[in-house]
């Protein structure tokens, strides 16, 4: 914003005035100390005579929005996260199915008729 109304041999005070703020809101914008701005960008825009994509460096003011296709992968690409996660937990949980809640061993299926709290070996 500052090289473009330099360019147009602008004050702060005088763009400041003309977007209906004051020199010291219009300067924190300046600065980017506050992104204010953004809801009067197109206002600002016009007033120095450009685009708001310029204003912002070249970027749009309002990212892509991603496609259906885009958002299908991602959500597939997420699928295979959650089931590669999962099978890393799988032996943790197993453990945690194996101690009763005071962490004591609980009694395997196979031997609980016996007493033993682990299964005979195979």
């Amino acid at each position: 914003m500052r090289a473009r109304r330099q360019e147009l041999g602008l004050s702060q005070e005088e763009l400041g005035r003309r977007l209906g703020t004051t020199l010291r809101t219009y300067a924190r914008w300046e600065r980017g100390e506050t992104s204010g701005y953004m809801t009067q960008l197109a206002e600002i825009a016009r007033a120095l005579e450009t685009s708001e994509r310029d204003l912002l460096g070249g970027e749009d003011p309002l990212p892509a929005q991603p496609t259906m296709k885009d958002l299908a992968l991602r959500l597939d690409e997420l699928g295979h996260e959650v089931r590669r996660l999962r099978a890393d937990l799988e032996p943790i949980l197993n453990l945690g199915r194996l101690l009763q809640p005071n962490g004591t061993p609980a009694e395997h299926p196979d031997t609980a008729h016996r007493g033993l709290a682990t299964p005979p070996p195979a």
